[in-house]
């Protein structure tokens, strides 16, 4: 199909796993890097797979619209602690935050905020951290089209604000 875009591609190549691509016609085979994966048969990829797919690429970009709006430091931004350890923002207590977000799960809501399911680092005080003006990716996930449900996530990546513990 000439009509999928870079992104839908992406998308969908780094979701197969969700109920909503689970049809998407692939293989799994050995990759030109020694490694093994899914090969997708963008030829016999149909329409509605492609409709899906845009539909959670406006979810997220509405998302990071809205995100980008928020000024404070936010779950799933990054922090980078005194003793230069850098990790995700995990949890906001209102007056410090706490880290260590390397292995969770981030869900982004329609706020523009996340939720975060993991380990915890120890709290930062709010008056001890600044913005450095640095952006950096980082993995969210949505429920695909907005349906909560098992088997739902939809994995992508965004550009987060990078802040500094003083």
């Amino acid at each position: 199909m000439d009509n999928i875009t870079t992104e839908v591609k992406k998308l969908i190549s780094e979701n197969l796993s969700s109920s909503d691509f689970h049809g998407v016609p692939a293989n799994f085979t050995g990759l030109d890097n020694g490694k093994y994966g899914f090969i997708i048969d963008w030829e016999k990829v149909n329409s509605n797979y492609i409709r899906i797919a845009q539909k959670n690429l406006d979810i997220i970009k509405t998302r990071q619209e809205t995100r980008d709006k928020l000024q404070s430091i936010q779950v799933g931004d990054y922090l980078i602690r005194k003793n230069g350890k850098s990790s995700r923002v995990t949890y906001n207590l209102g007056d410090s935050v706490q880290d260590g977000g390397g292995r969770g799960s981030f869900y982004l809501s329609k706020s523009g905020g996340a939720s975060y399911s993991g380990g915890l680092d120890s709290p930062v005080s709010l008056k001890n951290i600044q913005k450095t003006g640095n952006k950096k990716p980082a993995y969210f996930w949505i429920f695909s089209q907005d349906y909560s449900g098992g088997n739902r996530g939809v994995n992508f990546e965004l550009s987060v604000n990078v802040w500094e513990e003083k």
